[in-house]
């Protein structure tokens, strides 16, 4: 019995240790999600939605850890009040940022240009891995019910064709079709406690985990290099087409690809809707980490006045 008691104790000291290291000398954060949701994308996916000024760890950016803003959204933080005028910046991970340190993201830096023009303008950055614009679609909807935007910016950073075939055909823009729901289930519940409090556990959760192609990080690099030599994907026009008609005279368009006949088609198709389109071609090797992952501290900087610009005209 003693035997067992020392061996129980031995694990339990182990496993202490081993948390101390990982939290507070590797500073692995903890889980930092506030509620899983369903119904606020495209796919019928569990979408992590993380509490304020959470922590994330990346990879890509050089091992490090950030802190997500007081909305619990990647970029520095906004003002929340009766007087603040709300600027959504939709994308996938490119637009997400989470390579850099909170104030170098796009949105960022699209955040303080505006504040030396009205302090009440704030950006929300909606940009989040593994999302194609139908899916973002719905991500705006849920947002907008918690902040009306005042603008809405999607930015293409693919042509999204094979990522527009994971959904159910025809795409669907009836504001009846999704239900936003919490996940509360009592399993969901205790293992989220855990994971929120374990930097352990979480580390171990995300080594183990089976991810979705769609967010890795090498599946979105390779999309930007699609090219088109016919039309554009019809679930493209239609995705761009609803977000027009939902934000009337408060949507714009960026496209940030490097395929010319597919910005060509995309800015004539915005002309004859009267759609504010941008592009430029930032998916450069100069402007991308180690030349072909994300956006670098300079493709950020080209994004954000991308965006300025794309507000102010």
């Amino acid at each position: 019995m003693k035997k067992i008691l020392l061996v129980v104790l031995a694990a339990i000291s182990a496993l202490i240790c081993t948390e101390l290291i990982v939290s507070k000398v590797i500073g692995y954060p903890t889980y930092g999600v506030e509620m899983k949701m369903t119904g606020i994308r495209g796919l019928n996916q569990v979408v992590n939605i993380f509490k304020p000024c959470s922590r994330y760890w990346t990879v890509e950016g050089g091992n490090k850890v950030y802190r997500r803003n007081n909305l619990g959204l990647p970029g520095i933080d906004i003002k929340n009040s009766k007087d603040s005028k709300y600027l959504f910046v939709l994308g996938s991970s490119f637009v997400e940022g989470y390579q850099l340190p909170p104030q170098k993201i796009a949105a960022s830096i699209f955040q303080n240009r505006l504040q030396a023009k009205n302090s009440n303008y704030q950006v929300l950055n909606l940009g989040i891995s593994g999302h194609d614009p139908y899916d973002l679609y719905w991500r705006s909807s849920y947002f907008e019910n918690k902040y009306t935007p005042t603008n809405v910016i999607l930015v293409i950073d693919s042509t999204f064709d094979d990522w527009f075939k994971r959904h159910q055909h025809p795409l669907s823009f009836d504001p009846n079709l999704k239900a936003p729901k919490r996940l509360n289930s009592a399993k969901m519940k205790y293992a989220g406690f855990i994971v929120n409090r374990s930097s352990l556990i979480n580390l171990l959760t995300n080594l183990t985990k089976k991810r979705d192609p769609f967010d890795n990080e090498e599946k979105q690099q390779d999309s930007s290099k699609v090219k088109i030599k016919g039309k554009l994907d019809p679930d493209l026009i239609a995705c761009i087409s609803n977000f027009n008609t939902k934000y009337k005279g408060r949507f714009s368009l960026i496209s940030i690809i490097d395929e010319n006949n597919s910005n060509s088609q995309m800015r004539d198709f915005c002309n004859v809707n009267k759609i504010r389109f941008f592009s430029r071609n930032i998916l450069l090797p100069k402007y991308r980490l180690n030349g072909k992952g994300h956006l670098n501290a300079a493709g950020n900087e080209l994004l954000g006045e991308l965006l300025y610009e794309s507000f102010i005209y």
